[in-house]
């Protein structure tokens, strides 16, 4: 249990409140404080002096908290969200349609999803635009899924075309599929393909501190500079790649 205390408006070394409105393995894994996009910002602050306190809760709650100044800062906004001083991009979600390779399925753009049984994360409609929804109200098969792993098993086991996932986030739980020998490991294995045809997502920082936002800043600049940030995106990728290679 943490208690809320309003933040101060100084940028001397000291804990950073930062809330976090959701966990999706790799980027961020609640049970040990970690992921892709966590490992990243706490190396980016520690280049400064500061340590990180993640805080998990609802989207809502977290941008009600912000406002009202008991958290020093959100991540995984947009620019304009909320009000704030805003940091560099800190990561970047590529969405994508991803098929298994032996159907050879030919999806080019998101109009080419016409006609496909498709499986989408939770609240995708909203959040991918207009042209995806336009294609999705015509589908005669479309379901947004929470559970990922679920998504996994539809696919390998052909209960779906496609699947329309972050690529980092389907590789985390394929792994773990993969791993947890739940399904044969050979049907995990089948060769996919990633047809991203949705535009990277960038997600910043939003700050209510200028000079908490510089060093941030400075300190991101600092671990892409000395090799850090791509060290910690390889060794998530290693997380997430099969242990065996495709059949």
């Amino acid at each position: 249990m943490f208690v809320l205390i309003p933040i101060s408006t100084f940028s001397n070394a000291r804990p950073v409140t930062l809330g976090i409105s959701f966990s999706i393995p790799p980027y961020v894994i609640l049970e040990n404080d970690s992921g892709l996009e966590l490992d990243i910002i706490k190396a980016a602050f520690s280049i400064t002096g500061h340590d990180v306190i993640p805080l998990y809760m609802p989207l809502d709650r977290s941008f009600k908290l912000y406002e009202k100044k008991y958290l020093d800062g959100v991540i995984n906004v947009k620019k304009g969200v909320v009000k704030g001083y805003y940091s560099r991009d800190v990561i970047t979600f590529q969405n994508c349609a991803i098929t298994l390779r032996k159907n050879a399925f030919k999806i080019d753009s998101i109009a080419d999803l016409k006609g496909k049984r498709v499986v989408a994360f939770q609240n995708a409609k909203k959040l991918l635009g207009i042209p995806f929804a336009e294609v999705i109200d015509g589908l005669a098969y479309y379901h947004e899924v929470a559970r990922q792993r679920l998504q996994i098993n539809m696919l390998f086991l052909d209960r779906t075309d496609a699947v329309i996932l972050d690529r980092n986030i389907f590789g985390y739980f394929r792994r773990k599929v993969y791993e947890s020998l739940d399904l044969p490991q050979s049907i995990i294995a089948q060769k996919i393909v990633y047809h991203c045809v949705f535009k990277p997502a960038k997600y910043k920082i939003a700050f209510h501190d200028g000079m908490l936002r510089d060093d941030f800043d400075n300190g991101l600049k600092a671990i892409r500079d000395n090799g850090t940030y791509e060290n910690i995106q390889r060794s998530y990728r290693d997380r997430i790649t099969l242990v065996k290679p495709s059949l």
